[in-house]
């Protein structure tokens, strides 16, 4: 960090002295690195932003329209529900599949609620509160079969708990950088998988 802020303290992309350059370049060299990482085959589907909860109103806002169906958990992060419930009011159907009080989630109560024409799935890789990491891979699975997209909140698993965006199939992925990522707070980003 203290590298970066004393050899490239300038404002990437938006100059061509040597500061900015130099700034360019180690926002690309991360964005390399967090690409690798989330093992997204192309690190340009990498979007820096300043956090994890900007990065899911931003996906929600953008690929939610009134009609659509969400299923979610009820061990979401109010980053997540917060924007629902607005998305809600807005004409978007949410429906909560309860986890119990271990934040464990019963994977053919979230099958029966893919089913009837979801649209997306929108759920965490592992509770903020409880730390129960839930089942992503048979999630995304199910959810896949019930055509279904899926939006991951990685905020408390990117750097310390696997993900593979492309082995999933997953939509959107958001996290965060200042966690296990080891970054400065006011860092974060998405995932966006090619075609979306």
């Amino acid at each position: 960090m203290r590298a970066a802020l004393d050899a490239s303290g300038g404002n990437p992309g938006r100059a061509g002295h040597r500061l900015s350059i130099a700034a360019a370049q180690v926002v690309e060299h991360a964005r390399e690195l967090v690409a690798r990482l989330l093992g997204a085959p192309d690190p340009s589907r990498i979007v820096f932003g300043p956090n994890a909860t900007f990065a899911i109103n931003t996906a929600l806002m953008a690929v939610l329209q009134p009609g659509d169906r969400v299923v979610t958990t009820s061990v979401e992060h109010n980053a997540v529900m917060r924007p629902l419930r607005q998305l809600e009011a807005q004409g978007v159907r949410v429906e909560i599949v309860p986890c119990d009080s271990d934040g464990r989630l019963d994977l053919d109560d979230l099958s029966r609620a893919l089913r009837p024409g979801a649209t997306w799935l929108v759920c965490t890789h592992a509770s903020n509160v409880l730390g129960t990491v839930l089942p992503i891979d048979a999630m995304v699975r199910l959810a896949h079969a019930a055509g279904a997209r899926v939006l991951v909140d990685a905020s408390q698993t990117a750097g310390c708990v696997p993900l593979d965006v492309a082995a999933l199939g997953v939509d959107l992925v958001a996290f965060t950088g200042h966690k296990a990522l080891l970054g400065p707070m006011g860092t974060g980003g998405l995932y966006i998988r090619e075609g979306l």
